[in-house]
């Protein structure tokens, strides 16, 4: 009787040691796959990371183009009023589609 015992003791946990052993391999596996995904975030960020960088430059440079050219229409309306201005090459100020006089578009 005590060998049928040990038998029946063995046998429960080979079981519990063979469910525990699919589990076990479930999350080794599920960790492995979590490992390359955390990996493949990590490599996406390192590549989005300049982008962004180069995104918000460009989002700032538009913003500074914009200002510059108000500063130039600021500053040709000025020319303008105090009668100093001869003559505007290259993008003509939003100032002067009104009022036509001494343009000279070029470039």
């Amino acid at each position: 009787t005590e060998q049928s015992q040990t038998q029946t003791e063995l046998d429960r946990q080979q079981q519990e040691l063979e469910v525990s052993g699919k589990a076990f391999e479930y999350y080794q596996g599920i960790r492995s796959q979590l490992t390359s995904w955390v990996g493949k975030l990590r490599e996406l960020e390192s590549k989005i990371k300049p982008l962004r960088k180069a995104l918000l430059e460009l989002d700032m440079e538009k913003c500074g183009s914009n200002r510059w050219k108000e500063l130039e229409d600021d500053m040709v309306d000025i020319l303008r009023e105090a009668g100093c201005l001869d003559q505007v090459l290259g993008r003509q100020p939003k100032v002067l589609s009104n009022n036509n006089n001494n343009i000279i578009s070029g470039i």
